[in-house]
């Protein structure tokens, strides 16, 4: 009569696990040690930082295009010619063969191709920016996902441990009424019932057991390294938050990194495809070269030509492949605008959602709290009653039971809210800046 109320109360802990984004156990014992743990050599990270310093090479590979290209060429070998001066030195056979080295070098400089050159250069220097906002991005994810594991990983073993000792409340309350059954005190449906939640907490705790196992693995996975020892419970952070959902949008959609990120991303679209456009245009440079060039009177003799040149190019393909490209640059951006849009949708839905959860929460963990005293005093009356013979073993049991359905209800509740915190704040791009993590360099 008391086993279903206990397995609800036990399985909504359950799903407030999958809830909490299944996070990882520590080996730290505090909410930044565990955090730096995740960002010292994490994959995820290196890969951000690759990315990073990807794009810091390719800002400098398009700028080179502003510095003039130098060109050497050199060949030597053995040549056979016939051609007016071969005949002409040559009567008999009218050709000649003759050793033969040739060099040159060229130094090509553009002047003006029609703005695509400084349009590629700013295009790459917003990718640059956009990749160091990335790295800042993932930065806040893993604190963010480390903040839930750690959340996670004590709120389960903390469920753990209160079931592990009502189990040992169930064993002794369970001797006793064998005890009287017995002595004739009390019947054999009352000990069978006392078995039966037994076996209910049995299974309850070897289902938080097999959580902790997961919540071990996520953890490491993030960290390196699965929980020991000693866990403290992190402080509220409410008063770090923003009044209301309204204002910690805007505040997300001003200082969060991946809006900020996706705001370079979009700039670098738009002149992606400005630097297309200029395809259609002639392009002017200049160029210096030397050509030396050494073979026997018979079929030529030495040459040397030296120029300095202006020459100007319009290059157009007649299949339109320029209009083309600048139709796939103009997609581009409208992609990239899309998906900052999608973006936006989906970190104001976070914070909406994170908002009510923690008001849920809070508003719960009050009723929680009074059920949990309420429970707590009909407790005790039931203890007293029993020893005047007004109420029997069976029902002690069942208020015991109450009472960790109550306490299991509280500490969700706790957690719930807590989770809900730290996720608005990291909705909002500032989850570093609050644990002070903004100076903590990688792979320090």
């Amino acid at each position: 009569m008391f086993r279903i109320p206990v397995s609800t109360a036990l399985k909504g802990s359950c799903c407030f696990v999958a809830l909490l984004l299944l996070a990882p156990c520590v080996q730290a014992e505090t909410l930044r040690e565990a955090i730096q743990a995740s960002l010292v050599k994490n994959p995820t990270l290196e890969q951000a930082l690759a990315t990073q310093t990807s794009a810091q090479q390719d800002l400098r590979a398009t700028k080179s295009n502003y510095y003039p290209s130098v060109s050497l060429s050199t060949a030597a070998g053995r040549v056979y010619g016939n051609n007016a001066t071969s005949r002409g030195f040559n009567t008999t056979r009218g050709a000649g063969y003759s050793n033969m080295w040739e060099g040159s070098v060229t130094l090509n400089q553009m002047i003006f191709d029609s703005m695509k050159t400084p349009r590629l250069v700013d295009a790459a220097e917003e990718k640059s920016k956009s990749a160091e906002l990335d790295l800042q991005n993932v930065r806040e994810t893993l604190v963010l996902q480390t903040t839930m594991a750690y959340l996670n990983a004590l709120r389960t073993r903390q469920s753990l441990d209160l079931l592990i000792q009502h189990q040992d409340t169930l064993k002794g309350y369970e001797n006793q009424i064998s005890k009287m059954v017995n002595e004739g005190m009390a019947d054999d449906a009352e000990l069978q019932q006392a078995k039966a939640l037994g076996i209910d907490i049995r299974d309850m705790i070897s289902e938080f057991q097999g959580q902790v196992r997961a919540t071990d693995a996520e953890y490491a996975r993030l960290t390196g390294h699965i929980p020991e020892g000693e866990m403290k419970k992190p402080e509220s952070i409410k008063a770090d938050l923003p009044s209301n959902a309204d204002q910690a949008i805007s505040e997300s959609l001003i200082s969060h990194p991946q809006i900020k990120k996706l705001e370079r991303e979009v700039e670098a679209a738009k002149l992606t495809r400005k630097a297309q456009n200029s395809a259609l245009y002639p392009t002017v440079s200049g160029e210096l070269s030397a050509y030396r060039k050494d073979v026997n009177d018979i079929i030529g003799g030495e040459v040397e030509d030296n120029r300095a040149l202006i020459r100007l190019n319009w290059s157009l393909s007649s299949g339109g492949a320029e209009l083309a490209q600048i139709e796939k640059a103009a997609a581009d951006e409208r992609k990239s605008r899309a998906y900052q849009e999608e973006v936006s949708r989906q970190l104001k839905a976070l914070i909406q959602v994170s908002c009510s959860d923690m008001m849920t929460a809070d508003e719960q963990l009050a009723f929680a709290q009074e059920r949990l005293e309420t429970s707590q005093n009909l407790l005790s009356t039931y203890k007293v009653q029993f020893e005047g013979g007004k109420v029997r073993a069976l029902q002690i049991l069942q208020g015991e039971n109450q009472v960790l359905r109550n306490k299991m209800d509280v500490l969700n509740n706790e957690y719930r809210s807590l989770a809900a915190q730290y996720a608005v704040l990291g909705a909002m791009g500032k989850l570093q800046e609050k644990l002070a993590l903004t100076t903590f360099s990688h792979g320090q």
